[in-house]
């Protein structure tokens, strides 16, 4: 008889549980996580920047040249005073003075860009007469030229001009040489992403042009 009493009281008991979990609203399950402990695997993110020295464009006034040698325009002290590897790279623009407008009739008027004379075996010279796009300079190994960011690094560059033949007629020209630093791994030279830039403006008084005759 006891024994009958207690299984009754069991089945009770588990028809209770039964009817309440059949009955019972179902609970959503959240799990909840927290940052309380780090671990090192070796993988350090930093951050940093590029800054070309100078820091503010310049501009030379009142330069006169009467063409057949080279003249120096100016000369500079490029640094990256950021804490990440940059290239550098060019672009030059000839423009008569007071317009924004590329000058015409100048294909004969280079410029050049050449390190100082005890740091030729820095970057190869350049010699061009305009270019509307930033190319990179090179190294004398024909590699991008890259500029490290150390005070003791710097890339001494002078900017010059030269034509030759007949004169022609006189302009007043705008030289304008920008300098570009961009992240070494930087495929192509684009003022986007981390990017410096400093230019240097030369206005040049009574040049003369020169023509080239066809006829010998």
């Amino acid at each position: 008889m006891i024994k009958v009493k207690q299984n009754s009281k069991l089945m009770l008991i588990l028809s209770i549980i039964l009817v309440l979990f059949l009955f019972t609203p179902s609970l959503s399950a959240s799990a909840h996580f927290k940052d309380s402990v780090s671990t090192e695997i070796g993988i350090q993110l930093k951050l940093g920047n590029l800054a070309l020295l100078p820091a503010n464009d310049e501009t030379v006034n009142g330069i006169a040249y009467s063409g057949n040698t080279p003249l120096n325009l100016s000369s500079h002290v490029l640094k990256n005073s950021g804490t990440l590897n940059g290239k550098v790279a060019y672009k030059i623009t000839v423009s008569e003075k007071d317009s924004a407008e590329p000058a015409k009739d100048t294909d004969n008027v280079k410029v050049i860009l050449e390190a100082d004379s005890n740091k030729k075996d820095m970057i190869q010279s350049v010699t061009t007469s305009k270019t509307g796009e930033y190319t990179f300079l090179k190294n004398t190994n024909g590699d991008d030229y890259i500029l490290v960011p150390d005070q003791n690094k710097e890339l001494p560059i002078s900017i010059a001009i030269q034509s030759d033949a007949k004169p022609e007629k006189d302009l007043e020209l705008e030289v304008t040489v920008t300098f570009l630093l961009v992240l070494a791994n930087a495929a192509e030279p684009t003022n986007t992403g981390f990017h410096d830039t400093v230019s240097f403006k030369h206005l040049i008084c009574q040049i003369k042009l020169y023509k080239i005759s066809s006829s010998m």
